[in-house]
């Protein structure tokens, strides 16, 4: 037993240890979700500037556009006119601003390129954080699901130790339970042994006494009837029974007062009885008692114990052949009637009823619930002293 709740503690600790684990990786799988939202919100922002911005450069890149096609335009003309007059300085200015606006569109071009790069980076950085969202909702389901079940397993494993604690406990109260009562049984047959060595060599002295007395009347006769001197042998064996009989009454001194000191172990018994008589008041209102339901009551409360209490019974106290038959017999209930008893144990038991001997038998029992002789046999407290008096011992 020790060694099971050992390894259901170590399943227990393993088990924690494990879901504080698992606390620690969702923690950080948490840290990781909020910094790639954080990330993604940072990554919005800068994508809608970055659309505000080319928005803003496509405008100017169309007005560049519109710009360079009228100094196109212009140049054109300029340049028609040129060819009729050297060129001017207005013409060079116009060529400047020409090749100006060219590396302007350029650069715009070059930069609305970048951002449209950019966008694309951005665009596919989101579609990867929202992957790695749902594998973290998903991550967050699996381990809320697998710490439900080490939760479950956890307190499954504590009222499986705790059980097992009750269990121990009341294995070790039976075992000392039943060490007691092996004891006092113990303790009962040596009584019992000690009173039958001391009852046979009681029987035996008299025995001897009784032959004593019977050799030296023969001796007598003898001697008057022939006038002869007594026979060296004979002489011998009668001087021998006195010592014997000394030895024997000595013997039975001692056994008398062995048990007299071991007369209170005969109490016992009695408390043992009184024990079972308030479980069963306790167990079954006395109102409503059935005489049979009781007798299935005794009898199981009776089969780990029943050999302690039959042999402290034995020894003189409530050991009348007729409990068990008594208690089969029919009494009346509160209302008059008779209870329901089966036929065959009716007929076994009819007459075997007498009024003297089952009130005498029941003396220490009565005096427990204060009722006496001269009580009618149809008060209450008989009647309930009848359910539960002299139930049989278990077999």
């Amino acid at each position: 037993m020790e060694e099971k709740l050992l390894q259901l503690r170590l399943q227990v600790e393993y088990l924690t240890s494990c879901v504080s684990r698992l606390h620690e990786v969702v923690d950080d799988l948490e840290e990781d979700k909020d910094e790639l939202i954080d990330e993604n919100g940072r990554l919005g922002d800068r994508l809608e500037d970055l659309e505000d911005d080319y928005d803003d450069l496509r405008d100017d890149y169309r007005e560049v556009k519109d710009t360079l096609r009228e100094l196109e335009d212009n140049y054109a003309e300029l340049r028609d006119e040129s060819l009729e007059v050297s060129e001017s300085k207005a013409l060079r200015t116009l060529r400047y601003d020409y090749d100006a606006m060219v590396a302007k569109c350029r650069k715009i071009e070059n930069e609305r390129d970048r951002i449209r790069d950019e966008r694309d980076q951005i665009q596919h950085e989101r579609d990867t954080l929202k992957v790695a969202l749902s594998t973290h909702q998903m991550l967050d389901e699996a381990t809320e699901k697998e710490r439900n079940r080490f939760r479950a397993e956890r307190d499954a494993l504590r009222i499986a130790v705790s059980t097992q604690q009750m269990l121990d406990e009341a294995n070790e109260k039976e075992r000392n339970r039943f060490r007691a009562e092996r004891d006092a049984l113990r303790i009962t047959l040596s009584t019992q042994q000690t009173l039958e060595e001391a009852n046979e060599r009681e029987h035996k002295l008299a025995q001897i006494d009784n032959e004593s007395v019977d050799m030296d009347l023969e001796t007598d006769n003898e001697s008057e009837a022939m006038e002869l001197d007594p026979l060296p042998g004979q002489t011998v064996a009668v001087a021998h029974l006195p010592a014997e009989y000394w030895k024997l009454s000595e013997q039975l001194a001692r056994a008398n007062s062995l048990a007299a000191l071991k007369e209170p172990l005969f109490r016992v018994g009695v408390a043992i009885r009184l024990r079972f008589w308030e479980k069963q008041r306790a167990a079954f209102p006395p109102l409503r008692a059935i005489q049979l339901a009781l007798m299935r009551g005794n009898a199981a409360a009776h089969s780990r114990d029943c050999l302690a209490d039959q042999s402290l019974f034995k020894l003189g106290f409530m050991g009348s052949p007729r409990n068990s038959q008594i208690s089969l017999l029919p009494f009346a209930d509160v209302n008059g009637q008779e209870s329901q008893i089966e036929d065959h144990d009716r007929n076994l038991f009819r007459g075997l009823y007498n009024r003297k001997e089952y009130m005498e038998n029941k003396d220490l029992f009565n005096r427990m619930y204060g009722c006496d002789h001269n009580d009618n046999l149809s008060s209450d407290k008989v009647l309930h002293a009848n359910t539960f008096f002299d139930m049989p011992l278990a077999p």
